[in-house]
């Protein structure tokens, strides 16, 4: 429900979720550029996936726990609220993925990119420090 003197801004908490998932975006289309230079140049990109993995991953982390920290307390999300099946869900998946037989050629940097804008994005709707502490 909107309050009566609500402003048309968007909150904190709103701007962690979009950022983390546009910057995502943006660092799947990074690779995939990065892949297409690679390709052009006979460059072996398995090798050099590593270097797009630390490079932008150590950016992306570092970028979103700042943004993270702007984040009022009292705007964080009561861990209650949001069901966390569907990230219990999301790591059986992840895990049965990793197992199958698929004779597709991997990038493993992909996959751990994606494992840690799952965690930020499921931190966004469930804080974690805040269950950590009550424990």
């Amino acid at each position: 429900m909107k309050e009566k003197n609500a402003s048309n801004t968007l909150l904190p908490h709103h701007i962690y979720q979009l950022k983390l998932i546009f910057l995502f975006v943006l660092g799947f289309f990074l690779f995939v550029f990065l892949w297409h230079i690679a390709a052009e140049n006979n460059a072996n990109m398995y090798l050099y996936q590593w270097w797009y993995f630390w490079i932008w991953e150590s950016f992306y982390v570092i970028y979103l726990l700042k943004v993270r920290n702007t984040i009022p307390k009292k705007e964080r999300i009561n861990p209650k609220k949001r069901p966390i099946i569907y990230w219990v869900i999301l790591g059986i998946t992840l895990v049965a993925l990793s197992q199958s037989s698929f004779s597709v050629e991997r990038f493993l940097a992909l996959d751990y990119s994606f494992i840690i804008f799952s965690l930020f994005l499921a931190d966004s709707y469930w804080d974690f420090t805040q269950t950590i502490t009550k424990t």
